[in-house]
């Protein structure tokens, strides 16, 4: 805190670290996706979405520092007043984006990494659609909470009524809870579905940790909503907001770094131990052995020697013939490769 009182400048810091961060895991994710593993989707697009909102929101705070936000309202004049309220309420909204379409990329991601059954399916599929839905009521509330939108920022001499304040805070209490339990449901959803997966427990602790990393937007939400009581005190928002509007921001790049994490593991391996990577991550759910499988002009081989797995991967750039090999990898991905000619 400064010596007026200014609690936005470190606030302000960390937001834009955090910024920093996510688009670094966006960067990467990209890079792998399309020059590693050459599959990018809807998930990676989630991502990049979800990543420009959050940066967008980091400089509608920053805007609002300039007007000061971080310090009390009785501090400021009436121009720095309304001008810091009015980005203040257009900046929530994507706040509250930022971690929808960051959630909606880890349900994505979980399409990807799983061979996953139709009922299952069907449910994250209910799963996004719920997101969708609760996210966007809240951004609607927050400006249809009043008659005229201008008296967010705004009440000298202006017309209208509003909400009373403990309506969106409630409101909020709500949409948050929701958000906490699909973070927990995407936590323990990969432990559950690797559970029968061949492989040492230490690995599958190693890989469950790894896929259940939306733990730390859960810890994230629980303490945005210790903070949401500050939307109630809507005398003093340029102050009140800025422990809210950090974790807000908190939350949604917590939230990327989740579904990014087992996406980024190609290019990890890539760099940091240099071995060779595949270009799918659809995990078997049923069955994981080290075998190498070809389709020969309808006839199905299995090859378990070094020596089968040599002869396989030189043909991997043949575009004659009917083939396919599939590497199923000791940890938990499944690499798969058609080079059948168009």
């Amino acid at each position: 805190m400064s010596a007026d009182g200014n609690i936005g400048a470190p606030a302000l810091g960390v937001c834009w670290a955090l910024s920093a961060i996510a688009l670094t895991v966006m960067i990467a994710r990209l890079y792998s996706q399309a020059r590693i593993t050459r599959q990018l989707g809807l998930s990676d697009a989630l991502l990049a979405l979800s990543t420009c909102i959050i940066i967008t929101f980091a400089s509608l705070i920053t805007v609002q520092f300039h007007y000061g936000w971080g310090r009390h309202q009785t501090t400021l004049t009436a121009h720095q007043r309304i001008e810091a309220l009015r980005y203040n309420a257009i900046s929530q909204s994507f706040g509250v984006l930022g971690s929808t379409f960051g959630r909606l990329s880890t349900i994505a991601t979980m399409f990807t990494l799983f061979g996953i059954t139709k009922k299952l399916r069907r449910g994250l599929w209910a799963l996004c659609a719920a997101q969708l839905i609760t996210n966007g009521a809240v951004v609607i509330c927050l400006y249809a909470q009043c008659t005229n939108v201008v008296l967010l920022w705004n009440t000298d001499g202006v017309s209208g009524s509003c909400w009373n304040a403990d309506v969106q805070t409630y409101f909020g209490y709500g949409h948050s809870a929701f958000n906490g339990v699909t973070d927990l449901f995407l936590t323990f959803f990969p432990a559950y579905m690797i559970r029968n997966l061949q492989m040492n427990q230490r690995t599958k602790v190693g890989v469950a940790v790894l896929l259940g990393l939306s733990i730390l937007a859960f810890i994230a939400v629980i303490m945005k909503i210790i903070k949401l009581r500050a939307l109630a005190d809507r005398g003093d928002y340029t102050y009140n907001t800025v422990a809210l509007f950090t974790w807000i921001l908190a939350e949604a790049v917590l939230l990327n770094i989740a579904a990014s994490a087992p996406i980024l593991r190609p290019l990890y391996r890539k760099i940091i131990r240099n071995q060779p990577h595949g270009y799918s991550y659809e995990m078997n759910s049923h069955e994981v052995s080290k075998s190498y499988i070809t389709r020969d002009q309808g006839a199905i081989k299995s090859h378990d020697s070094a020596s089968d797995k040599a002869a396989i991967l030189a043909n991997d750039h043949r575009n004659d013939g009917d083939f396919y090999h599939i590497t199923v990898k000791q940890s938990y991905s499944v690499t798969m490769t058609d080079t059948r000619s168009p």
